[in-house]
């Protein structure tokens, strides 16, 4: 269970570095379906974000009690490691930003 409370603050920081990278024009969004609701509006794309991140643990819950455990366990593990790579990303361009 706690791999979806990890995944669910992970996709918090995703959106809340990306929203403040986006503000600023520090970078861009790769992802056609968040870019657009970026265009549309950086509300929408942060409470969407945000949405996700209240899913997920809800999610937890639900997945917990399953017989598939094992499987979804392996799943959101995954889902984790591509998102901390990806806050490694947001760390890469912060870092940038603050050295020039």
């Amino acid at each position: 269970m706690a791999y979806f409370f990890i995944l669910a603050i992970l996709n918090l920081l995703d959106g809340l570095f990306t929203f403040w990278g986006l503000s600023n024009s520090w970078i861009t969004e790769v992802n056609p379906f968040m870019n657009w609701m970026w265009i549309k509006s950086p509300l929408l794309f942060l409470g969407f974000k945000m949405f996700l991140s209240v899913s997920l643990t809800g999610l937890a819950f639900y997945f917990y009690r399953l017989s598939y455990q094992k499987l979804w366990r392996c799943v959101v593990m995954v889902l984790n490691i591509a998102y901390s790579v990806i806050l490694l990303l947001h760390i890469n361009w912060i870092i940038y930003i603050e050295i020039t």
